[in-house]
């Protein structure tokens, strides 16, 4: 929702990438099993989501995040996407008073 950041991104963010690379996604599926496979963590973990976030799965990644994470606290922001603390002033700021509180 912030228009400026979102031309920077489209226009001058050397760390975009225009295509993903194979590399990438060889390392993700190599890295997915031991994630899955890996034990519960009992930490309190704090998990800030948005909505409107099409760059993860995050309708499927939040049943895996409650398995591995019991103890996590999580947060839907409605209409957030992907880059909260990049968002218009009013979902950054719903995203910090999370983070403060």
């Amino acid at each position: 929702h912030d228009q400026t950041f979102l031309d920077f991104l489209a226009t001058r963010d050397p760390l975009q990438s225009r295509r993903l690379s194979v590399a990438w996604v060889t390392a993700w599926k190599r890295w997915l099993p031991t994630f899955l496979g890996t034990n519960t963590c009992t930490h309190p973990l704090l998990v800030i989501q948005g909505d409107a976030d099409t760059t993860v799965d995050w309708r499927k990644n939040l049943p895996v995040i409650r398995a591995k994470f019991p103890h996590a606290t999580l947060h839907l922001l409605s209409g957030g996407y992907h880059q909260l603390v990049n968002e218009s002033d009013p979902l950054r700021e719903s995203a910090f008073a999370l983070l403060d509180a």
